[in-house]
C-alpha cells in the first residue's frame, strides 16, 4: 500500500510539470486539462468499481 501511495503520489505531483504553459495556446491548454480531467475521473470510477467487486467477491466467499 506505501508503494502505491508513493506512486499515485508521483503521478499527480508531476502532473502539473507535464507541459509548458508557453507552448501552448489558451484553447489547446485548455482541452489539454479536460482530457485529463476527464481520464482521471475515469480511472477513479474503474477503481472503485474494481474495489467494490473485490469486495463482494471476497464477502460471497465467507
Amino acid at each position: 500500500m506505501k508503494n502505491q501511495l508513493l506512486l499515485i503520489a508521483a503521478l499527480f505531483s508531476s502532473a502539473t510539470l507535464a507541459h509548458d504553459d508557453h507552448y501552448l495556446n489558451t484553447t489547446v491548454h485548455e482541452y489539454y486539462h479536460i482530457a485529463f480531467y476527464v481520464l482521471s475521473v475515469l480511472v477513479a470510477i474503474k477503481g472503485v468499481q474494481w474495489l467494490g467487486n473485490k469486495l463482494r467477491k471476497r464477502l460471497q466467499h465467507k
